[in-house]
């Protein structure tokens, strides 16, 4: 039994609920597809209501935004069955065995993740930033991800079991956008919960333009900060996150404050780098080393 949870924020869904419905349709397993929607735009919202009617999947509006951990927990809280598969509502499901291929892990005491994939295609622009970022950085096969797993968890497409997230929930004192996944990866490590990868990818159709996944790259950076205001062991959060790995170092050698001030005069010439034809990771990177420095 197996209980697929979707969060939904402002994207129409209708395709991803299709694709769902036909493959748990061949499947000998009971099933639920359950959406929330986090107080999308009332348009969305009559859309995907309609959308989920068509397959009857279990829909759930809510009046005010709570945010993704907590939207994630109430998922769960509502969820009829222990077996459960969080999926972004920005995917696009690729296999035709994508469910069948997580039926062999169900009842298992561990956190099963399938992974993420971005289009091969070059998108306009005004998307590159998000689409190299995602193509070099986050579209990493099973035996990579592997190496490392707590450290390579992503919440947009893995199946966890209903008493283990009840008991290390997503941390709501996170709020907007990134790095919730960090956090709980860091607390399957301290509990002891494997975490497992396997070869079974969404595709990310949801890309940001490039000031859009700025801005956002900058609200995941401070989600960071109160991590780091957590207490957790900090050789732990730089076993986990390069970009507090690179802060840590830059702190012990007293040049955090340098940094965060040459941040300010350095932007512009690194969003030029970010934002061009062709977007320099190493300019983000920097990007984001200066941004933590200078908020921190």
């Amino acid at each position: 039994m197996i209980s697929i949870c979707i969060p939904v924020y402002n994207y129409f869904v209708d395709n991803l609920l299709v694709a769902l419905s036909e493959q748990t349709s061949k499947i000998r397993v009971e099933s639920e597809i359950l959406i929330i929607d986090d107080c999308s735009e009332q348009e969305i919202r009559l859309l995907n209501k309609n959308a989920a009617l068509k397959v009857d999947a279990r829909y759930i509006q809510l009046d005010h935004n709570i945010g993704r951990s907590a939207i994630r927990n109430l998922l769960c809280q509502e969820s009829k069955f222990e077996n459960l598969l969080f999926l972004d509502c920005d995917s696009y499901i690729e296999s035709d065995v994508y469910i069948q291929k997580y039926l062999e892990y169900l009842d298992k005491s561990m956190v099963v993740c399938g992974g993420r994939s971005y289009q091969s295609s070059k998108p306009d622009n005004k998307y590159l930033l998000h689409w190299k970022y995602g193509l070099e950085r986050e579209c990493r096969d099973a035996i990579s991800r592997n190496q490392f797993p707590t450290r390579s968890l992503m919440t947009n497409n893995f199946l966890i079991s209903k008493s283990i997230l009840q008991i290390l929930p997503f941390n709501e004192h996170l709020k907007g956008y990134g790095h919730e996944d960090t956090l709980l990866g860091i607390q399957f490590f301290l509990s002891g919960i494997e975490v497992h990868h396997i070869e079974n990818p969404l595709r990310h159709i949801g890309l940001e333009e490039n000031d859009v996944f700025l801005n956002k790259t900058q609200d995941g950076i401070r989600n960071l900060l109160t991590i780091l205001t957590m207490e957790y062991n900090r050789d732990l959060l730089n076993d986990h996150v390069a970009l507090v790995k690179a802060f840590s170092i830059l702190k012990k050698i007293k040049l955090h404050k340098l940094t965060g001030r040459l941040f300010f005069l350095f932007k512009p010439l690194l969003v030029k780098f970010i934002t061009s034809k062709n977007p320099s990771l190493l300019a983000f990177d920097l990007y984001k080393l200066g941004f933590l420095c200078s908020i921190k």
